[in-house]
């Protein structure tokens, strides 16, 4: 509250210390004393301390600002076919913050993605990585229907059965390779005079064979396949027993699929040719479908690191 009049040498001293007290030495420094009202002199002591924090909240912003700022990391310099060859002898300095590992031994490169780490086996992978040139050897157990007709003139024929067995070959060449094949067939058996069920009869066959294959694709190939080799007749007649070795001719066509670099399936259709000595039928065809498992095998010997020595 203002008093009116001149106020006394001991009264304004009271309202000095007041003021200080209220306001520090900042407000009171440019309040000057002449204005003997309290409550002002309080106001103006917060407005210029108020005033005061301020001006270095203002002038410590922008440094907090810069300091707080982000420093962004120089882009690698980019090679241009004018800087010429990297030199191969040459060490390549790490990045700042990055180490480059020392290369791993006998030349692997474990940090390509093109190969498995050196350190690792080597994992099962359905995709072939070789020819088969590199493993030659085959061994394939196959199986399917087979088809025969009038085996004895006027007195029996074949109806469906099963022929199933084994071939073993190899590739010798691109594109070419022999096999041995082994396999026996057992079909129904009719008499054609009364119609008649006879016994079951049995085919065995052995035969050598050339083959050759024609690449479609780098997982189909190709095959035909033709041969000689020896067929052996068991089967009942209204009369008697018929058993008779003949002169067998084998010829077939088909697919073969390569899965991986162990194993393919193999679809033929076969017609094996029976050159026989019986009185009207001197020639058989028995037809049959295969479904084969092929496996390869041999070839080079795998290399190993040295620790595995």
């Amino acid at each position: 509250m203002c008093v009116g009049g001149s106020p006394s040498l001991a009264r304004r001293v009271s309202v000095l210390a007041a003021e200080r007290a209220l306001t520090g030495r900042i407000g009171l420094a440019i309040i000057p004393p002449l204005f003997p009202c309290r409550s002002f002199s309080l106001a103006g002591g917060v407005a210029v301390r108020l005033l005061v924090w301020l001006i270095l909240m203002l002038s410590l912003c922008p440094a907090l600002a810069l300091r707080a700022e982000p420093v962004a990391a120089p882009a690698p310099a980019q090679k241009t076919a004018s800087d010429g060859p990297a030199n191969q002898g040459e060490p390549v300095a790490a990045p700042a913050g990055e180490t480059i590992a020392a290369p791993p031994p006998d030349g692997h490169d474990k940090n390509s993605p093109e190969s498995e780490a050196w350190w690792q086996p080597k994992k099962w992978d359905p995709a072939h990585s070789e020819p088969w040139s590199a493993r030659p050897y085959l061994i394939e157990p196959f199986t399917g229907p087979a088809w025969g007709e009038e085996v004895l003139t006027d007195e029996v024929i074949l109806s469906a059965g099963l022929l199933s067995g084994v071939r073993f070959g190899r590739e010798f060449d691109p594109g070419w390779g022999w096999e041995i094949r082994l396999a026996m067939g057992t079909f129904g058996a009719a008499s054609i005079v009364d119609g008649a069920a006879l016994p079951d009869a049995d085919l065995l066959l052995a035969d050598l064979d050339l083959v050759s294959t024609w690449k479609l694709d780098p997982r189909w190939d190709l095959i035909f396949s033709f041969g000689a080799g020896l067929a052996h007749w068991d089967f009942v007649a209204t009369t008697a027993d018929v058993t008779e070795t003949t002169l067998l001719l084998p010829f077939a066509l088909g697919f073969r699929y390569r899965y991986d670099d162990d194993l393919a399936l193999r679809l033929e259709v076969q017609d094996n040719v029976s050159l026989g000595e019986r009185t009207g039928s001197d020639t058989v065809h028995v037809v049959a479908l295969n479904f084969g498992l092929e496996l390869r095998f041999g070839g080079p010997r795998l290399s190993y690191d040295s620790w595995f020595r």
